[in-house]
Parts: C-alpha cells; sequence; structure tokens
C-alpha cells in the first residue's frame, strides 16, 4: 500500500514538473546591428531579437547612429529605423539619400541637390528634415556634377564631385572636407575613372580613408586606397593589389576602429573575370598592407573579449559582396544570419 501510494506521489510530481512552464534560455554577449538584402536588425549572441523589413542595397553606408541608439538603413527613398533599447521598429516617411551618413548623437545626415547638407534627429518621435548648412563649394568654370556625400562623422561630411569633365561624369573627383563654422577645405583629386567606392572618416575624426577602383577596360582594373588629413589635405596611397596588368583588383569593404584602416579586397583574372580568388582581410601599416586573418573574408570586427564578428563569404561571385554573418565567442561559431552587408556593434 505504502510503496503504491510513493509512486503515485512520485508520478504526480514527475506530470508537475512536466506541465510548469520551462525558462526561457538566457541570452548573452555583444549586441549587433546588421543589414541584410530584406531586413535590418539587431543580435545577440546568435539570436536575432528583432528586425524591420525591407530592400537595402550592400553599400558602405554605416547602419548605426554614433550613440549606438539606433540602427538605420534606406529603404527605397526612405528610413527603415531600430531602436536598439526597445527594440521597437519604424520606418520613416522623409525621402533621404542618395547616400546616409553620420552626423553625431542620434543624428543621421545626407546632401540634397543642389548644395544642401540635410540632417534628421532619429531620437525625436517624429523627426522632421533640417537643414544642416549649404555645402558652399567653390564655383567651377565648367559645368560641374552633382555634390556626393561619401563620409561623415560628428560635424564632419566629406562630399565628392565631378569637376574635371563634363557631367555626367564617373571621375575624377574633387573631395572636400565639409565642416560646422568652417569654409569647406579641398581634400585633393581622386585620380580615378570611376567613383570613390568605400570611405570612412577615423574614429578621431581626423583623417579620410577612401578606396577607388582605376578601369583600365575589358573587366579589368586596378584598386588603391588613400589616407588624408582633414586638417592639412596631406594623403599617402597604397596599391592594394597586384601590379601584374592581368590581375584585377578591387576593395570590398573598409572600416576604421582601432588605429589604422582595415580592408577586405579581391584579386580575379582578366582573361576570365569570373575566376575569383575569396576575399582577404587586410590592415594599413605605413604604406603597406598586411593580412590580418588567415582565410576569407568581408569583415571581420572584435565586438567583446574573445568575441569576433565576421561576414563569410559563402560563395562569393561578382555580384553584390554579401556574406553570412557569424560571431566566434572564444571558438564557438554561431551563424546569425545570411545575404548581410554591414554589420556593426552596439556600444
Amino acid at each position: 500500500m505504502v510503496r503504491t501510494l510513493l509512486a503515485g506521489l512520485a508520478s504526480t510530481a514527475l506530470l508537475v514538473a512536466c506541465q510548469a512552464p520551462q525558462a526561457e534560455p538566457e541570452i548573452s554577449g555583444p549586441m549587433l546591428a546588421f543589414r541584410a538584402a530584406g531586413e535590418i536588425g539587431l543580435a545577440q549572441g546568435g539570436t536575432v531579437l528583432a528586425t524591420e523589413p525591407g530592400d537595402f542595397a550592400a553599400t558602405g553606408e554605416p547602419i548605426l547612429t554614433e550613440d549606438g541608439r539606433f540602427v538605420f538603413a534606406r529603404n527605397d527613398g526612405r528610413l527603415a529605423v531600430l531602436d536598439t533599447e526597445s527594440t521597437y521598429p519604424r520606418t520613416i516617411e522623409v525621402p533621404v539619400g542618395p547616400w546616409v551618413g553620420n552626423g553625431g548623437g542620434s543624428t543621421v545626415v545626407w546632401v540634397e541637390e543642389p548644395d544642401r547638407l540635410m540632417q534628421l534627429d532619429l531620437a525625436v518621435a517624429n523627426p522632421v528634415p533640417t537643414l544642416r548648412r549649404t555645402l558652399d563649394l567653390p564655383a567651377t568654370v565648367a559645368p560641374s556634377g552633382p555634390p556626393l556625400l561619401v563620409a561623415s562623422r560628428g560635424d564632419t561630411a566629406v562630399v565628392a564631385r565631378a569637376e574635371a569633365q563634363p557631367p555626367p561624369s564617373n571621375g575624377p573627383h574633387i573631395l572636400y572636407s565639409v565642416r560646422a563654422g568652417r569654409p569647406p577645405k579641398p581634400l585633393g583629386d581622386t585620380n580615378a575613372n570611376t567613383p570613390i567606392e568605400r570611405a570612412v572618416i577615423s574614429p578621431d575624426g581626423n583623417s579620410l580613408a577612401y578606396a577607388v577602383f582605376r578601369e583600365s577596360g575589358g573587366g579589368c582594373g586596378s584598386a588603391t586606397l588613400t589616407i588624408v588629413s582633414l586638417e592639412d589635405a596631406a594623403p599617402r596611397t597604397i596599391n592594394v593589389g597586384s601590379r601584374d596588368p592581368m590581375v584585377g583588383d578591387r576593395v570590398l569593404y573598409l572600416w576604421w576602429t582601432g588605429i589604422t584602416p582595415e580592408l577586405s579586397h579581391v584579386e580575379w583574372n582578366c582573361a576570365d573575370p569570373e575566376i575569383r580568388r575569396f576575399p582577404a582581410v587586410s590592415e594599413v601599416r605605413g604604406l603597406s598592407l598586411y593580412p590580418t586573418l588567415q582565410g576569407a573574408a568581408l569583415q571581420i570586427l572584435d565586438v567583446g573579449p574573445g568575441v569576433t564578428a565576421t561576414l563569410e563569404p559563402s560563395a562569393f561571385e561578382a555580384g553584390e559582396p554579401v556574406g553570412l554573418l557569424i560571431v566566434d565567442d572564444k571558438g564557438e561559431k554561431t551563424p546569425v544570419h545570411t545575404d548581410v552587408s554591414a554589420v556593426a556593434p552596439v556600444s
């Protein structure tokens, strides 16, 4: 009788345990912002916390405001936004672009023709675009192309304008630094027959790094990286790839989170552009590039102690440079999202 009673109590306890709500697994690790082809998102560890859908191009535009509060990206001329604190998604129905950058704090900026630098504070509930300043670029004798925003940080914006050839022109472009309360400062000629591919301002705001592709015809050409002082416009230019005229090379990603820029680049056979090497990651040291990663990647970022976020090209082709976002936590790799074209750690 006692044995039967004990067995019944054990069965009841087991049933109650099975019916009790199970604790959710704890989400830990650094928070990341990402932009994929069909959505922007927030992820922590290998878990996607929130997304906002859209149609997002693979560009060099930043995706996180400087205060880390908002993820943003252009979506058909509008602005898709995610709040990193509340994870609340929204799409702001204001015309922006064609390139949107950071303007300090929660503010984003863009150029509106003919010469207006516009701004939008994403921390406002119902933000309205306002004029930050007119660009006031120098007048040219011949007709010039429209000013193109290529990089921005804090109170500094860098714009490029085609001046040597009648518009429309792919280059060369003259670069100008536009800062609050100062006249535009010329930063020199890009010395390329195509527009700037990627550009970024250093974390201290003192330098600009930009990559160009010098097309030589027949699907070939070579890439260079130039670092120019925003104070005195002194440049230094680095050849990115091989000097072999039958080998093409191009910069895919460019970022600057430490004391020196880093980039990913790819080479291909000019006789058959479909024959491509996988992208390699290098960092700038003086006037040279040095590999920083054994293996292929579009981008790799240190996002925490022993934790990295890597964009791995799963099947790299001649199209848009997108990859699989993977978080590596002390050797444990977790895939997060496919078709990713930008990633940033949320501080």
